[in-house]
This record gives C-alpha cells, structure tokens and sequence, in this order.
C-alpha cells in the first residue's frame, strides 16, 4: 500500500491509503488532476518560485517507499511498501528496457522521470544504501535529495506511462550489528596473508559448481543470487562495535569453514583485532570470543550478499578486466531486450488506431529513446515497408 496526503505542505498527517495498481492508474490517467498538472508544466516554463508554490499546495502527494503510523516520520514507520521510489531530475531519456524497472513516468515538471522498483527486504537502515545500489543498477544519476524514508511524491500525470508487471525485484540486504553493509577495499585474502589461503571467506564456489559456462568468462544468473560472504566493513570497527563485529565475523568464518580448528580461528581473529579493531580488544576478549563460537555446532551461513554475475575459474582476470566482461554482458543483454521490445512492437501494431509504422510510432509505444529506435530500426526496415505496403492496400 502507499500512504497519501492532501499535498506536500499537509504532508504530515496520513489521509488514507491506495495500492499500487491504483497509484499507477492515478499518474496514467491523470483524473480530476489533468488539468492541474498540465498547468504545473506551463508555470514551470516560465516560473519557479510559481511552480514550487503550485506544487506545495495545488496537488496530492504520495510516500511510495513505507507506509505511516498517522504521522509521517523515521519513527512511524510501519512497514515497507515493497517498492522503491527512485526520483530522476532533467532527464527524461533512460532506458526502460532495464528488467529492474517496474513502472516510469514523467515527473510533474515534465522534465524528469519517476522510477519505481520492486523491492525485498528494504528497511530504514539499508534504504540509504538501497537507493544508491538500484541507481548504479539502472545507470542512472538520481536525486539524491529524493534519498528519504519519508520522501513523498506529488501526483503527475503521463499517458504512456511505462508499466512491467514482470519486472524483477531488487533484494535489498540487512544490515545487522555484525555485518556491515559498507563496501570494503581490503579483501580478507589480501589482509590476512597466505597462512589462511586455506579457509574459505565467501562461498561463491558453490554458486558456480553447477553453471555450464560453455567457454564464456561470464554468466549471468537473470537476478540476485544470495551467498555468503566473510569481510571486514571499510574503516573496520569502531569503539563500542569491536565485540559484535568480531562475533558476527568469527560466526561467519566457522559457518563457511566447519572443519577450522581453534588455533586457527584464534589467530585468524587477533590479526583482524590488531588491525580493524581502533583500538585493539585484549587477547583474553578474543579468545573468549573464538572459545564461544568453536562450541557451537552447525552454524548457518548468513546469506548477506548478492550477485548476479560469475566468473569462469578457467580465466585469470583483473579487477577491471572483471568490470569489463560483465559491462559487456549488461550492454548486450539490454541490446536484446530494446530488439525484442522494438520487434514485439511491430508484430502487434495497431493499423487502424495508429496508420502507418513510424519511427516516432514505435517511439511513443515503447518508451524508449528515439535514438534507440533509429539504431535497430535498419534491422526491421524491410518488414516494416511490407506491412506497411499491406495496410495501403488493404484501406
């Protein structure tokens, strides 16, 4: 459900509720609203103090990423919406080919976007992170003013709004008190030196057991994959997390490698003490900690990262070579799917409603960039003269 408020200078106090279907509906047809948009988009034109004053009163607004408890704040949350509202500014050439995206739509100036993604797992302590993740997904610069718990969104109003009910959904990770969610630049391999090249740090190896890649460096699994993954949060721990932080590690470490011995692990902990922990626990701490984690018997791994992508462990590539093939496969995957839309598009036009196939045509049908349609439009130029051809002569 979404929350919805008079406007946003009465963005206060929750007004009711709508689902998603009826949101979308909403900005689609515009209702009573139409008018008020389409006059919004002139103020803009000419005006922005005019345009922010019509905007803070003249509309109805929308939290699309939680719903309230009557107040709309940090603290009355009460649950995720299961979506993610991703607000883009002077931009309106994206490509909605991206599986990512549920549904886009011109924003109320007419000259940004709205984006709204199926989410899993999203809460107020990863959302911040969430929201950057998705929009380096979708390869996007976002508002990150938007980037709020509590952002609300007025009303717009667009016709050919872009709707994929199929689209996937992004799985947001938890953040708990010893795993953090930060990226790391040092990788536990590096930091910890050959003494442990034994041990496993992630389990990523059992991701790709049973994938065919049939020579290609890459695969792609389609979606989020979870897995397991071992790693020190960049900075390391600070006072007041040094004791979770190493727990949740040393859990994490012994989940991965069962078979690891006391010694091991006690000595794998004191290094990563020394050097993460500012400052440093006692000895006594860490072995107290390795002692409580060894008497534990089949502990789970925790599954708090994902991937969508492995690498064939018959390549020996660099970091950028990595970033490189995968760029490659997203580019491609995203050239397929603007054919297929494009060619979909062709099979089911409407004669009668829209005349003659145009470029400009499929443009207004598909969502996608103009520039987009005339780089494929070569590949379907022939068949595309024949129905034409056919529509001509048949009227």
């Amino acid at each position: 459900m979404f929350n919805c408020f008079t406007n946003i200078k009465s963005s206060s106090l929750v007004q009711g509720s709508i689902t998603p279907e009826q949101f979308i509906s909403l900005v689609k047809d515009g209702s009573e609203y139409s008018n008020k948009i389409l006059a919004a988009r002139e103020i803009y034109k000419t005006n922005s103090e005019g345009y922010t004053s019509f905007k803070l009163t003249n509309l109805p607004c929308y939290s699309l990423n939680f719903t309230f408890n009557k107040i709309r704040s940090n603290d009355t949350i009460k649950r995720a919406s299961g979506y993610i509202y991703i607000d883009i500014d002077d931009n309106v050439e994206i490509e909605l080919g991206n599986p990512l995206i549920f549904a886009s739509w011109l924003s109320l100036s007419g000259h940004g976007r709205g984006v709204l993604v199926k989410v899993d797992g999203l809460n107020k302590a990863n959302f911040s992170n969430t929201y950057n993740d998705i929009s380096s997904e979708l390869n996007i610069n976002s508002d990150k003013g938007a980037r709020k718990t509590t952002q609300v969104n007025v009303l717009s109003y667009d016709p050919y709004l872009y709707l994929n009910n199929n689209s996937d959904t992004f799985i947001a990770i938890s953040k708990k008190d010893h795993y953090s969610i930060k990226k790391t630049k040092n990788t536990i391999g590096t930091v910890m030196g050959s003494e442990y090249h034994n041990l496993r740090f992630d389990n990523i190896d059992e991701l790709i057991e049973n994938v065919e890649f049939d020579g290609e460096v890459i695969y792609d699994f389609k979606q989020k994959i979870k897995y397991a993954d071992a790693y020190i949060p960049f900075g390391g721990y600070q006072e007041g997390y040094r004791n979770n932080g190493l727990c949740g590690y040393a859990y994490q470490v012994r989940a991965l490698n069962p078979k690891v011995n006391l010694k091991t692990l006690y000595n794998l902990l004191k290094i990563v003490n020394q050097e993460q922990c500012h400052p440093p626990l006692h000895n006594f701490k860490i072995r107290k900690i390795t002692e409580s984690v060894m008497k534990i018997k089949n502990i789970p791994a925790i599954m708090n990262k994902t991937r969508r992508y492995v690498y064939s462990k018959d390549y020996q590539l660099s970091v950028s070579q990595r970033k490189s093939e995968m760029m490659k496969l997203i580019n491609k995957g995203r050239i397929e799917k603007s054919k297929m839309i494009i060619e979909r598009t062709i099979y089911d036009w409407d004669f009668e409603t829209m005349g003659k196939i145009t470029q400009k045509g499929i443009q207004s049908i598909t969502n996608q960039s103009l520039n987009t349609i005339k780089k494929y439009y070569h590949l379907y130029k022939s068949e595309i003269q024949r129905l034409n051809i056919e529509f001509t002569n048949k009227y």
